[in-house]
C-alpha cells in the first residue's frame, strides 16, 4: 500500500519549498514531469503540495512520497521532519517503534516513532477508548491515546494535533457525546481533510453506540461495537482493523460454489463467520442470477455507498449539510455560544457563511438547546414576536437575523434586554438541564459597533464574532467534501478556488454547475473526472443570476434621473468593496468631485425610494445612521461583482 504523505509533511514541503520554480524543480527529481504537475496558486503553497499529496496517494508513481521526502531530505538534510521521515541513514523509516522504547515526548517530531493509530474520543467514552487502545496493541499495534500518552505539563492541543499527524490513522470512537463534541468534529475533520476519498482509510468511525452520524463521517464505513460480547468486540475489532489495513477482506480459502437448488429456489450464498480463515463480519452478496461467482462488497461497492441527490450535496440557496466546512473559528465560537449570560454577536458580509456557521453550532449542540426561536428582521411578524421577547422575556436561544434591519426603537429594547439577561445569568444559577435565556445577533459588518455606540456597557456582556472570507483551504476543503459525496473528482480544484474569491456560496454556485455540465445528478458508481471548465460554469452562474437580479438593479439605476449617474457609480463601487459594505463618506473623500451628487441625489433623494421599493430592498440596504450602503444578499454580491462597469452603465 502506498505511503502517503502526512499533514505535518504537507504543511513542511509547503514552508520549505514555497516557491514554484523550486517545487517544480523536486517533482522533476522524483520522475513527476512539469505537464503532470498541479497549477500553481502564487499566494498558496501549501494548496498546491495537498494536491501533490493527493496525486501521490493515488500512485502517480511507485513509492512516491518517500521519494519525495528523501529528494527533500538531500536537498535540505538538517530539517527534521524530512530526516524523521526517511530515517536518520536516508533509508525509509520503519513505520513504528519497539514497544519496549516508547518515545516519551509526543511534540517532538525528530523522537516519536510513527505510531499506527490515534484514537480520537470523549471523556465519556474514555472506558471504550482505553479497552480498543489495549485490544490493539495487544494484537501487535503501535496506538497513542490521551489517556496513556499526554503526561501532566504538556500540551493537550499541540499533542492531540501531532497524534493526528504522525498516527497513520485516526479511530474515532463514536458516540452520541461525541457526535455533540466541540472537539471530537475538529478531530475527525482533520483525519478527514488528509484523506478526503477514503483512499488510504486514514479516518476509521468505530461506532460504540447505535448513533446516525452526519452525512460525511457516516458515508465512511464504520467498525461497529455496540451490542456485542467482549469476544465478540474483540473479534470484529481485529478483523476490521486487518481489514482496512490491507484494503480488501478476501477470505484465504475459496468460498463455496452457490450450487442452484432445484424448484427455482434463491441458492445459498457463503457468509464470513468468526474464526477459521474467513473475515468476521464480511458477507459476501449473492449474484443477481445464476452460479456465477459472487462479487467481493468492497468500499467501492456502489450498495455501500451513500447515495447522493447533486443538489443535497451542492447547494447555494439553503443552509449545506453534505459540505459544510469548518472554519477556523468555529470552536471557539461554540464554545462562546454555551456561555451562560454571555449574549454573541456574529457579523459578516453577505455570502461569508454566518448563518451556515451559527445553524451548524446550534443543531451540533442541540442537545443543549433544546428550544431556539429563529426570527428575522426581514419578516414584519417576526419583527412583532422580538419585540414581544424583549418586553416580556424569552426561553432559551433566540436568535435574531438581519439584525440591522430592525427599526432602531427596536434595536435600543434589545440593547436594554442584553444587559439584563447578562446580570441575571451572572446571578443565577442555572436550572438542571435548562440553559438561561440567550440571545444571538446576526448582521451586517460592525453590527457589533453600532449597538457599542448605544450603550458601551454591552461591550464585556458579548462575544463579537467576525466571520471572514474563506481561505483557499477552506474552500478546496468544500470541494472535496463534495467530490467525496459523489465520487467525482475535479481536474482543475484551484480554478474553482481563484474564482470563488473566498466565497463558500459562490463555490457551491460554480461545482453545481461543472457537475451538472457533466450530467452528474447524483452520487455516480465509478469515479468521474470532472473537465473544469471555469468560465464556462461561471457564465452559466451568471446567466442564472442575471434572471433574478437584472431588473432590480435596472429600477435602482433609474433612480438616478436625467443626465445623472451617482447610483451606477456607487454600485460599481460596491462590486470593488471587499465587505460588500460602502461608506459614503469615505467615498466622498476619495471621490471629492462626486460629493454634491452623493448628498443631493442619492441622500436626498434615492434613499427613501430604496426602502419603498421591495425588489431594490431585498438586494440593498442602506444604514442611515452608519450612512452605508450594503449589498445584503450574498447571490447578489457575486453577480455585482460579474458585472462590467460598462454593464452598469449601458
Amino acid at each position: 500500500m502506498e505511503r502517503e504523505l502526512s499533514a505535518l509533511e504537507v504543511r513542511t514541503l509547503a514552508e520549505v519549498f514555497s516557491r514554484r520554480a523550486e517545487a517544480g524543480a523536486l517533482l522533476d527529481d522524483v520522475g513527476i514531469p512539469r505537464g503532470r504537475q498541479p497549477g500553481w496558486a502564487s499566494a498558496d503553497a501549501e494548496l498546491f503540495w495537498h494536491e501533490v499529496a493527493r496525486m501521490l496517494a493515488n500512485g502517480v508513481i511507485a513509492g512516491g512520497a518517500l521519494a519525495l521526502l528523501r529528494a527533500a531530505h538531500e536537498k535540505y538534510p538538517g530539517n527534521a521532519v524530512f530526516a524523521f521521515a526517511v530515517g536518520a541513514d536516508g533509508k525509509p523509516a520503519t513505520g513504528s517503534t519497539p514497544r519496549d522504547e516508547e518515545p516519551e515526548d509526543v511534540t517532538a517530531p525528530e523522537e516519536e516513532g510513527r505510531r499506527d493509530f490515534f484514537v480520537s474520543y470523549t471523556p465519556a467514552d474514555q472506558d471504550w477508548a482505553v479497552w480498543i487502545a489495549w485490544t490493539l496493541e495487544e494484537g501487535g499495534y503501535r496506538v497513542l491515546l490521551q489517556a496513556w500518552d499526554f503526561a501532566p505539563g504538556s500540551n493537550w492541543l499541540v499533542g492531540m494535533e501531532r497524534g493526528i499527524q504522525l498516527a497513520g490513522r485516526t479511530l474515532a470512537v463514536i458516540s452520541s457525546s461525541y457526535l455533540g463534541s466541540v472537539f471530537g468534529q475538529s478531530e475527525w475533520q482533520a483525519a478527514f481533510r488528509a484523506d478526503p476519498r477514503g483512499a488510504a482509510r486514514r479516518l476509521i468511525p468505530i461506532r460504540v453506540e447505535d448513533v446516525a452520524a452526519p452525512p460525511i463521517l457516516g458515508s465512511i464505513v464504520s467498525v461497529d461495537l455496540f451490542g456485542l460480547d467482549r469476544q465478540e468486540a474483540r473479534a470484529r475489532l481485529l478483523d476490521s482493523i486487518a481489514f482496512a489495513l490491507r484494503g480488501r477482506a478476501r477470505p484465504r480459502k475459496e468460498p463455496s460454489f452457490p450450487v442452484g437448488p432445484p424448484g427455482g429456489m434463491e441458492p445459498r450464498f457463503p457468509v464470513g463467520t468468526a474464526g477459521g480463515d474467513d473475515i468476521a463480519g464480511v458477507v459476501l452478496s449473492p449474484p443477481p442470477r445464476g452460479n456465477h461467482r459472487p462479487d467481493f462488497p468492497t468500499e467501492d461497492n456502489h450498495g455501500r455507498r451513500p447515495i447522493f441527490d447533486l443538489g443535497d450535496v451542492f447547494i447555494s440557496s439553503q443552509i449545506p449539510n453534505v459540505t459544510f466546512v469548518q472554519q477556523e473559528l468555529f470552536i471557539p465560537f461554540k464554545m462562546k455560544l454555551r456561555q451562560p449570560g454571555l449574549s454573541v454577536i456574529v457579523e459578516g458580509a453577505a455570502g461569508s457563511g454566518k448563518t451556515t456557521m451559527l445553524r451548524h453550532a446550534i443543531e451540533q449542540d442541540q442537545a443543549g438547546f433544546a428550544k431556539v426561536d429563529w426570527r428575522t428582521a426581514r419578516e414584519p411578524k417576526d419583527i412583532d414576536l422580538i419585540w414581544k421577547a424583549v418586553e416580556e422575556g424569552h426561553d432559551e436561544l433566540l436568535v435574531i437575523d438581519d439584525f440591522h434591519r430592525l427599526p432602531y426603537d427596536l434595536k435600543g429594547r434589545v440593547v436594554d434586554y442584553l444587559k439584563k439577561l447578562a446580570d441575571q445569568g451572572a446571578a443565577k444559577a442555572p436550572r438542571k438541564g435548562v440553559r438561561p435565556a440567550k440571545i444571538v445577533i446576526a448582521g451586517i459588518p460592525e453590527t457589533a459597533r453600532s449597538l457599542i455606540r448605544m450603550s458601551r456597557d454591552i461591550a464585556p456582556r458579548t462575544y463579537v464574532m467576525e466571520a471572514k472570507p474563506a481561505t483557499r483551504l477552506e474552500l478546496a476543503a468544500l470541494v472535496e467534501l463534495g467530490e467525496r459525496a459523489l465520487n467525482i473528482e475535479f481536474d482543475n480544484r484551484q480554478a474553482i478556488v481563484d474564482m470563488a474569491s473566498g466565497s463558500l456560496i459562490v463555490a457551491q454556485e460554480l461545482c453545481w454547475w461543472l457537475a451538472t455540465l457533466s450530467g452528474v445528478e447524483e452520487t455516480v458508481l465509478r469515479t468521474r473526472r470532472i473537465e473544469t471548465d471555469i468560465d464556462h460554469a461561471a457564465y452559466w452562474v451568471h446567466d442564472g443570476l442575471q434572471k433574478v437580479f437584472k431588473e432590480p438593479v435596472a429600477d435602482f439605476i433609474a433612480l438616478d434621473g436625467a443626465d445623472e449617474s451617482i447610483c451606477v457609480e456607487l454600485l460599481q463601487a460596491l462590486a470593488h468593496n471587499p465587505r460588500g459594505v460602502l461608506s459614503l463618506d469615505h467615498y466622498k473623500r476619495s471621490h471629492p468631485q462626486r460629493a454634491r451628487s452623493v448628498e443631493r441625489i442619492f441622500v436626498e433623494k434615492v434613499v427613501d425610494q430604496i426602502a419603498a421599493d421591495s425588489d431594490i430592498s431585498s438586494i440593498l440596504y442602506y444604514d442611515a445612521r452608519g450612512r452605508r450602503l450594503v449589498a445584503d444578499n450574498p447571490q447578489f454580491w457575486f453577480y455585482l461583482k460579474l458585472l462590467r462597469d460598462d454593464d452598469l452603465s449601458a
